[in-house]
């Protein structure tokens, strides 16, 4: 082993017998040096084919179609829960408060002491936004709307 790497001489098999000994004088390229230039040229060529498929719009329609989904604009309700709005403005809590206001409306009719009405909010009522709040921070505004409609 140590004498490939002392002395510069090889034969090479050629038709299965070998050559005579020549001296190695400098190693042999490895690759092609144009292979990057080809590379970077079919490269370039590809993305701006994908830039006008998309400034043509050409992947919106496919994908959605690919997946057969619907078109929708945010904000979007997903599994109750709203999703691309705002949970720092009010308008954003608005479908919450109405479930709170749709449960107390008729409960109004019965005729529960205040002790059962309180117990019966409590236990219902504190159910409805917590899936939300576990989620989303809520707001003071929407906290004291919440115990007002209690």
């Amino acid at each position: 082993m140590s004498s490939c790497i002392s002395s510069p001489r090889i034969s090479v098999l050629v038709n299965g017998s070998p050559s005579k000994e020549f001296i190695i004088g400098r190693g042999l390229r490895q690759g092609d040096p144009l292979s990057p230039y080809l590379f970077n040229i079919v490269v370039e060529a590809l993305n701006r084919m994908l830039l006008k498929a998309r400034d043509r719009n050409m992947f919106k329609d496919r994908s959605a179609k690919m997946f057969r989904c619907k078109k929708a604009s945010l904000p979007i309700t997903f599994l109750g829960l709203p999703l691309g709005g705002n949970p720092r403005s009010i308008s954003f809590w608005e479908p919450m408060l109405e479930k709170v206001h749709a449960r107390l409306a008729p409960w109004k009719m019965l005729f529960i002491s205040k002790a059962g009405r309180l117990v019966l909010i409590k236990s219902v009522l504190a159910s409805l936004p917590t899936y939300f709040l576990s989620v989303f921070k809520i707001l003071k505004v929407v906290a004291m709307a919440i115990e007002k409609m209690q």
